[in-house]
């Protein structure tokens, strides 16, 4: 009699009988291999499995020393393990070697001063956790190019992070940060990407932050910063995205901006800006993203505005801007297939007159009553000169309270005793 073996094919009574002795060997030693699993599974469980001076536990599972060189605990909703919660384990700072660590959203609560040990470390995610403070031997990762540290509950920046020279990325969104942001920022020479929006920052944007030639990226929307934009913007001429959203920014916007050729987004809303567009704006021939909503912009809207070919969205809304919309402005995205066809236009809350370029009369929205300037800045008559008559109607308008824009002969946004002085000293220049 013979059967199927799979290992042999058919074999015969005979051949199976003689390997049943063979067959309680291999049970032998099955048994002994379970046993022994067992007992390994048992002193894994207590934390006792990694050897010494070898390997180091973390969450439950062992690390090599010497050749673990990037670790991926960046908690994922649809993983399949819960996220991490709580201090870093210390012995993290064993994996001397490690180049990066990701360990973003998750429950952690502390980051041990053992992380100045990583001194090869070149990647840093520590995003969406729990951690209140940033040990000060974060000095020690000299070799660090990217921290980000976003959406947690910081409220100081230790000033050893702005040692960092070789950082290229600093994400800080999104924390508890105050005071005004330092200085020492100019350390950051490689720095390409720096966002601290979100925060409770105060004081003025620190011009050192012109020097950072290196910048794609700045992201400071959201604080309670003020003071005006410096006029060495101009230098970052690398600059790709500027967001100053939401801040108390006065002064007027620097015609120095026009320099960024490079600049695809710039987002200046809800600030206090005041004068007019510079006059230059279509220098940005890369831009794809303009937004001055709700400042105090006046003046007309410059006509070069025209060759923003690349443009999809162009926020002017709520301003005191006045005069015509140039038609030039319907040369915007001629790159689209169908004109026009995907940008958003928001001009509501200005005083703009009619007629409207056809390409945007069905995006006007509300005006208030239109404000037709002369070419000449305070010939509030309009009979192309200025004179005592345009004197005297200024200083009327500033006791009622009634002037328009038109008087505004220093562009600030307010018609006062200055614009007046101003007024004279060109009358009495043009007798």
């Amino acid at each position: 009699m013979s059967r199927w073996n799979s290992s042999c094919g058919w074999v015969s009574k005979q051949s199976d009988t003689l390997n049943k002795p063979h067959t309680r060997v291999n049970q032998l030693q099955l048994s002994r291999l379970i046993k022994n699993i067992l007992v390994l599974s048992f002193f894994l469980s207590l934390g006792l499995g990694c050897i010494e001076d070898i390997e180091v536990e973390l969450w439950g599972a062992c690390y090599s020393i010497e050749t673990t060189t990037f670790l991926n605990f960046s908690y994922q909703d649809d993983s399949d393990y819960p996220p991490l919660y709580g201090e870093i384990p210390p012995e993290i700072g064993q994996l001397v070697n490690m180049t990066d660590l990701y360990l973003g959203g998750n429950e952690l609560t502390v980051i041990p001063q053992e992380i100045g040990n990583l001194v090869n470390l070149q990647s840093l995610y520590l995003y969406d956790n729990q951690f209140t403070s940033i040990p000060s031997e974060i000095e020690n990762l000299t070799n660090l190019k990217t921290l980000d540290i976003a959406f947690n509950q910081i409220s100081d920046i230790p000033s050893e992070l702005f040692s960092l020279s070789n950082l290229e990325e600093l994400y800080l969104y999104g924390n508890n940060l105050t005071g005004q942001i330092p200085l020492s920022i100019s350390n950051l020479t490689n720095l390409k990407f720096l966002s601290l929006g979100e925060n409770s920052l105060t004081g003025q944007i620190p011009d050192e932050i012109t020097n950072l030639e290196n910048l794609v990226g700045i992201d400071l929307a959201y604080n309670n910063l003020y003071g005006e934009i410096s006029q060495n913007i101009g230098n970052l001429v690398s600059l790709e995205m500027l967001n100053l959203y939401q801040n108390n920014l006065t002064g007027q916007i620097p015609d120095e901006i026009t320099n960024l050729q490079n600049l695809k987004a710039i987002d200046l809303s809800y600030n206090n800006f005041s004068g007019e567009i510079p006059y230059d704006i279509g220098n940005l021939i890369n831009l794809e993203y303009l937004a001055f909503f709700y400042n105090n912009l006046n003046g007309e809207i410059p006509s070069s505005i025209g060759n923003l070919v690349n443009l999809n969205l162009l926020v002017l809304g709520e301003n005191q801007l006045s005069g015509q919309i140039p038609y030039e402005i319907c040369n915007i995205n001629t790159n689209s297939i169908i004109e026009n066809s995907d940008i958003e236009y928001v001009f509501n809350g200005n005083s703009f007159c009619p007629p409207f370029p056809d390409c945007i009369e069905d995006y006007v929205g509300f005006q208030y009553e239109c404000i037709d300037c002369s070419d000449i800045i305070g010939d509030n008559n309009n009979d192309n000169v200025i004179d005592i008559l345009d004197i005297v109607f200024t200083i009327n308008c500033i006791l009622t309270q009634s002037c328009d824009t038109c008087s505004d002969m220093n562009s600030d946004g307010t018609i006062n005793i200055q614009d007046i002085i101003l007024m004279i000293n060109q009358v009495l220049d043009n007798p």
